[in-house]
């Protein structure tokens, strides 16, 4: 009998498969069991619904979140988008990544894990931008959720639309540019007041 870790992980292979061959829309929790060699009975054990399913899946593709803290903004801000151009950059994810974004928008269960997801990433830059702004890195009127937005869409959106690839210096180019602007806004802002 296989170890639960090993059948765990034989499920999410299988189901990374099945979705880069057929989609979300063409993913069936049978054909998962039948791939894996185990019951459906296991699977919905596990993870409850197809929907936790294909995000379990999804997911498994990248490393846990990181919390990087190095007393650097600039270093803490690359440790995250080199994160995430890894994760986006990797073959899997970008057999999987449209059809599950797709399938969101007509799966309540999946938009709401979709959801779940960005809103984690997000936080983790969140705390990063935060933490310096409290050591005079940043300013402190800084528009956070727009410089989240400007440092993750460019690297997935070359990774995902332009089918480039996604390496450091790209990701130095955007965070220089993201601070750069934000620190130039600010500047604007205090000769306006």
């Amino acid at each position: 009998m296989p170890r639960p870790l090993a059948s765990e992980e034989l499920i999410l292979r299988a189901t990374i498969d099945i979705l880069a061959e057929h989609g979300v829309d063409g993913l069936a929790v049978d054909t998962v069991a039948a791939t894996a060699g185990v019951s459906k009975a296991t699977i919905y054990r596990r993870w409850g619904s197809r929907a936790q399913l294909v995000h379990a899946a999804i997911t498994s593709l990248q490393r846990p979140l990181v919390d990087p803290d190095s007393g650097s903004l600039r270093t803490d801000l690359l440790t995250l988008l080199r994160q995430l151009a890894a994760y986006v950059s990797s073959r899997d994810s970008g057999r999987v990544f449209a059809s599950f974004v797709d399938a969101a928008t007509r799966d309540p269960e999946l938009e709401a894990l979709r959801k779940k997801s960005m809103a984690d990433a997000r936080d983790k830059y969140e705390q990063v931008l935060h933490r310096g702004i409290e050591r005079g890195e940043l300013p402190a009127a800084a528009d956070l959720g727009l410089m989240i937005d400007l440092l993750m869409a460019p690297v997935i959106y070359r990774a995902h639309f332009e089918r480039k690839p996604v390496r450091g210096s790209y990701a130095d180019s955007v965070v220089d540019m993201v601070l750069a602007a934000a620190r130039a806004t600010d500047q604007v802002a205090q000769r306006e007041a």
